[in-house]
C-alpha cells in the first residue's frame, strides 16, 4: 500500500528556505547540472531531461539521476517525470532503471509506475492506469530480458499482487 505523504519532498525542501529551481531552459543547461552537489538542480535536471524528444541521447543521465546515492527526492522526480511523458520510451528506461535499482531507489521507481498520483482520485486516473498497464504489457516481450522481467512484475504490482 502507498504510503501516505503529509507534505510532498519538494515541500520538505521549500520548508528548509529553498525554492524549486526554474525550469532550466534547455537540455545543455540540464546535462551541466545533472552532477550539482545541489539536490534541487539535480532533481530539476531529472525532470528537464525526462521531458527531452531524444530520450536516447539522455537515458545514461537519466539513469544516474534515477539511481542518485545522495537523495530520493532525485529518483522520485526524475522518475514520475518519465511516467508523466505516457510513451514506451520513457517507461522503458524506468523499467531499465528498476532492474537494476537498489532496494530504496527501486520503491520510489516502482512507486512512480505503479501507483496513480496521490492529489488525484483513482477513477480520474483509470484511463491513465489502463494506458500504463498496456504500455507494460507491451514492454513484458521486449528484447531486453531484464526489462521484460521488470515490466512483468510491475504488472503483477498492478494487479494487486506482491512483489
Amino acid at each position: 500500500m502507498r504510503r501516505r505523504r503529509t507534505k510532498s519532498a519538494r515541500e520538505e525542501l521549500d520548508l528548509a528556505g529553498r525554492q524549486w529551481p526554474k525550469v532550466l531552459s534547455c537540455d545543455t543547461d540540464a546535462y551541466v547540472v545533472s552532477t550539482s552537489s545541489d539536490v534541487l538542480m539535480r532533481a530539476a535536471a531529472g525532470v528537464r531531461l525526462a521531458a527531452t524528444l531524444d530520450l536516447d541521447n539522455a537515458s545514461d543521465t537519466l539513469l544516474s539521476l534515477l539511481h542518485d546515492p545522495e537523495n530520493t527526492f532525485v529518483t522520485q522526480e526524475t522518475a514520475e517525470a518519465l511516467v508523466g511523458r505516457r510513451d514506451h520510451q520513457g517507461l522503458r528506461l524506468l523499467l531499465r532503471a528498476y532492474a537494476d535499482a537498489d532496494e530504496l531507489s527501486g520503491y520510489y521507481i516502482r512507486d512512480a509506475i505503479v501507483w496513480p498520483p496521490a492529489e488525484v482520485d483513482y477513477p480520474e486516473v483509470a484511463p491513465e492506469m489502463d494506458e500504463r498497464r498496456s504500455l507494460l504489457d507491451d514492454l513484458a516481450h521486449d528484447p531486453d530480458a531484464e526489462v521484460a522481467k521488470a515490466a512483468r512484475l510491475l504488472l503483477t504490482a498492478l494487479a494487486g499482487g506482491t512483489i
